[in-house]
């Protein structure tokens, strides 16, 4: 039995090279312009005592970044997008606190 193969390229649609290339420099600049200009705050206290906890790690998993408590238990990460984070917060001694936060943009929170 004798077969022939057709080749890929023929059975795929053939598109301009010219808007593929629109399409590849518009997609960087769609990218770069998301607002990410969200910041979030706050303080973290002990939860036994309820006074501030200086020094405690603050991780927003899907953001890659955090930071860290001051001696008055406030922490600030800026540079956020609107979207959906898994938080870890922790420190020597102390199990770990696991949060999820969907941050969008309004008006802060007390």
């Amino acid at each position: 039995m004798l077969t022939t193969h057709t080749p890929l390229g023929n059975l795929l649609p053939r598109l301009p090279l010219r808007p593929a290339v629109l399409l590849l420099l518009l997609l960087p600049s769609w990218l770069i312009g998301q607002d990410c200009q969200l910041t979030l705050s706050g303080k973290v206290l002990d939860e036994g005592t309820s006074t501030p906890l200086a020094f405690a790690n603050v991780w927003l998993e899907e953001a890659t970044s955090g930071a860290v408590t001051d001696e008055e238990g406030l922490f600030r990460v800026a540079g956020l997008c609107a979207g959906e984070y898994h938080v870890e917060i922790s420190h020597i001694g102390c199990h770990a606190a696991h949060l999820y936060l969907v941050l969008t943009r309004t008006l802060p929170c007390k």
